[in-house]
């Protein structure tokens, strides 16, 4: 019997040709693109799920108000790792690390020999680390590896690149930036799985920290983790924080008049939470992951209601077979089995596609969403099975409907095609198209949103010319900090380097917030939170920020270094400052000692650090110096390459040995919304695929409906109806629809996306133009298949439809 159910299936697919080859398009793509988008989401949400105890681990993250000035830091104060760890038994391990020779991730590179190689993933830590994260040993005892100074624990395929071979304990190697020459004291395995934290290099934290610790709970915050017991209650020790802030932290931070808050963050979280301030990596975005997972539903979702579509449209076709079947005595079960049959058939056919296509597909996949994934990836035997199953519960799923009901109808109603031209099968056609119109016309509407927020926060003015600037990172070394301000004055004699700053706050980096005194014009003094940093003289002037009021600090007034500030509008209004230049910066903190004032002697427009849709804070900018840790190069327009020849020919001269690490700031800041780029190139190529799944879906409709009508086509034809008059009678219902389904979609589109758009400080208005796209765009697509089926069918013999139609 099973033999017979399958060969009549196959039969029935064969002789509906057109019909099949729709069905298994839309299957195959369906089942493709939503297994290639799952293979991301799962990637996503696959953060370090496998570390050891990775539910017990927890990142200690800084929670600070600073007189009204509220930031959730990704790191902690340096002091706190040692203090939890003594207060609370339930930390069995905590640990600190940060990037090498500060909390910044830097590209550093390690040298052997005449080999060199370069990586962003070097850290300074305690030896504790290894056990938080429970690292394993290709070689070296994880007790002892990291509990000398100048000792380095590699990763094998670090190790690899440097010496050829895992064989490196005792090794030595040169850091980049490091006068200290450091010993290979293990090589740890590697590990495929993702993390928020990728290490490919741990060095000892005594090298950089030598001598006393300092207890400062404010500033010089470090990257803190610790592993709890296997009671694993980070609530009741959340609830122990207050008082852990009463007996350490309250005394300084009331210097300052703030207040402090230590959080535990979950491991497996922090990849898909937002990021805060100071994150070491850019993180993921559980908002964009989850839209995307919808889409992957919607796919699926399409798959099915194409197959009820055109299965239900073509009941009349099989309406004959139907009622003889009955008539000679098949049963329910039987025509239930013969209709899912090839439900199932088609759909597994098509998950065997699915299976081929996304090998096909992987490189351009990989690109646009920065994956490096192979075939291994795609044919693995789990892989296999969720495609094949997900198939076939498609195949049963799609198949369901159409057979339990045409299988439930008498002979003489099965005879009269009354499912197909009935109320009942008119109706169900009519709600699948419209939710078919209705998630097309939302996905183009919300495309068009997500893609013009995106060029609004990648276009929009961020205060200064990012153009032909270039970042020098200068290594914590002495012998280069002492001779920086040479360098950067022979970088100023070349006639190609306009001008060059030198700065200890990154532009694409947000700065540290404090809470001064200040005085206002008529002599009263108050409090409030602004971001405070250093700059040399010629700070404004390289990145040529303009100013609204007052002057730039000038070398020709040497009683800028120590007697002026400036600060930017967001200040000013902040400060409630009508006349600032007539205003003074007192101090840090009203528990400072006594210092002469500072004189605000300009007004800098806003600009932005870090990504243009964060909110611009208010910023009081002082004089420096001495040298920073980035050095900011204006290099003339159109003269970009014998520019950077002159600054690595100058960094040779002064610092020979040392490594130069040099990035354009406009890439650095374009790469800042790489989440943002990639979701929307992600949602418009997926949604596209959607909405050619629609369209097999309306075209398969519009061409049954056509058929289903051929007969009385030819008959209006003969009484003498125009080309007008038979488009308006097929049209009529699917313009309808269309129009309903729009009208529909733009509550649920507003809501949506005014959702995802709260993410953003500076965000667009929602007008009509996306709506307009997206119904004018189903509009021509309905329009167009529409008027190639009806002309088809107007532009026929009468006589052959009278004969042979319906």
């Amino acid at each position: 019997m099973l033999k017979y159910v399958i060969v009549i299936a196959l039969r029935s697919l064969g002789k509906r040709k057109f019909y099949t080859l729709l069905n298994a398009a839309g299957l195959a793509t369906s089942l493709t693109f939503a297994f290639l988008l799952w293979l991301y989401v799962a990637y996503q949400n696959s953060y370090d799920r496998d570390v050891v105890n990775a539910e017990r681990i927890y990142r200690v993250n800084a929670d600070l108000n600073m007189n009204g000035k509220h930031d959730v830091y990704a790191n902690a104060p340096a002091p706190a790792a040692s203090y939890l760890k003594a207060d609370f038994p339930e930390i069995i391990e905590s640990a600190r690390i940060a990037g090498i020779g500060g909390l910044e991730i830097h590209t550093a590179t390690l040298q052997f020999n005449e080999n060199r190689v370069q990586s962003t993933q070097i850290f300074s830590a305690d030896p504790s680390i290894l056990k938080v994260f429970g690292q394993q040993f290709v070689s070296g005892n994880p007790a002892l590896v990291l509990t000398e100074p100048n000792a380095i624990v590699l990763r094998e395929t670090l190790a690899r690149k440097l010496f050829g071979t895992t064989d490196a304990i005792g090794k030595l190697l040169k850091l980049s930036g490091s006068a200290n020459v450091l010993r290979v004291t293990g090589v740890m395995k590697d590990t495929h799985s993702t993390t928020h934290l990728p290490i490919e290099a741990i060095v000892s934290w005594s090298t950089f920290q030598s001598g006393p610790e300092t207890v400062q709970w404010y500033g010089g915050h470090v990257y803190t983790y610790v592993l709890l017991n296997e009671a694993n209650d980070v609530g009741g020790l959340r609830r122990k924080i207050p008082a852990f802030y009463a007996r350490h932290m309250k005394q300084e931070f009331d210097q300052f008049n703030g207040t402090a808050d230590l959080h535990f963050q979950s491991l497996r979280s922090i990849h898909l939470s937002p990021e805060l301030v100071w994150e070491a990596y850019p993180h993921g975005n559980r908002t964009n992951v989850n839209v995307l997972s919808v889409v992957i539903i919607f796919l699926l979702v399409f798959a099915v209601i194409n197959y009820i579509n055109l299965a239900t449209a073509r009941a009349t076709e099989r309406a004959l077979e139907v009622g003889v079947r009955k008539i000679l005595g098949s049963g329910r079960r039987l025509l239930m089995a013969q209709f899912l049959s090839e439900s199932v058939l088609l759909s597994i056919f098509a998950g065997c596609v699915a299976l081929i296509l996304p090998a096909l597909l992987l490189p351009w996949f990989n690109q646009i969403a920065n994956l490096t994934m192979n075939w291994g990836d795609i044919f693995s035997l789990p892989h296999i099975a969720i495609v094949l199953a997900a198939s076939v519960a498609i195949g049963l799923a799609a198949g369901l409907y159409p057979a339990f009901y045409l299988s439930s109808l008498q002979s003489l109603d099965v005879v009269k095609g009354g499912f197909a031209s009935g109320l009942r099968g008119e109706w169900l056609r009519k709600a699948l198209v419209m939710s078919q119109f209705l998630i097309a016309t939302s996905l183009i509407a919300s495309i068009w949103i997500v893609r013009e927020q995106t060029l609004f926060i990648k276009n929009k003015d961020i205060g200064f010319e990012k153009d032909n600037i270039v970042a020098i990172d200068v290594p914590p070394d002495s012998v280069v900090q002492t001779n920086l301000n040479v360098f950067m004055e022979r970088l100023r004699t070349h006639p190609r380097i306009l001008s060059a700053t030198s700065t200890w706050y990154r532009l694409d980096r947000e700065p540290n917030h404090f809470s001064p005194t200040l005085e206002n014009a008529d002599g009263t003094m108050f409090q409030m939170g602004a971001d405070l940093i250093e700059v040399d003289f010629d700070f404004f002037k390289t990145i040529n920020a303009p100013f609204s009021s007052g002057r730039n600090f000038s070398h020709s007034v040497p009683a800028d270094l120590n007697q002026s500030v400036i600060i930017n509008e967001s200040a000013m209004r902040k400060f409630g400052w009508r006349d600032p230049l007539q205003c003074k910066f007192v101090r840090w903190s009203i528990h400072d000692p006594e210092v002469p004032k500072r004189n605000v002697i300009g007004v800098v427009k806003n600009f932005n650090f870090g990504p243009s849709y964060q909110v611009v804070n208010p910023l009081i900018i002082f004089p420096s110096a001495s040298p920073g840790s980035t050095v900011y190069a204006r290099i003339r327009g159109g003269s970009i390459p014998q520019g950077l020849e002159d600054i690595l020919g100058s960094w040779k001269e002064f610092f020979p040995g040392y490594n130069v690490e040099i990035s354009f700031l406009d890439q650095t800041l374009d790469n800042l919304y790489n989440n943002e780029q990639r979701f929307l190139v992600l949602l418009t190529s997926f949604s596209f695929i959607i909405l050619f799944i629609v369209m097999l879906g309306i075209i398969g409709l519009i061409s049954f409906t056509t058929a289903l009508k051929h007969k009385e086509i030819a008959i209006r034809k003969v009484l003498g109806s125009s080309l007008t008059d038979i488009v308006s009678l097929l049209s009529g219902k699917f313009f309808t629809l269309l129009l309903v389904a729009n009208i529909v979609a733009i509550p649920a589109v507003i809501w949506v996306m005014t959702s995802w758009l709260s993410h953003f400080a500076f965000r667009i208005e929602l007008g009509f133009a996306p709506f307009v796209v997206a119904f004018a765009f189903c509009l021509v697509f309905t329009a167009l298949s529409l008027a190639y089926h009806v002309l088809n069918a107007a532009t026929s013999s009468p006589a052959g439809a009278l004969k042979h139609g319906t």
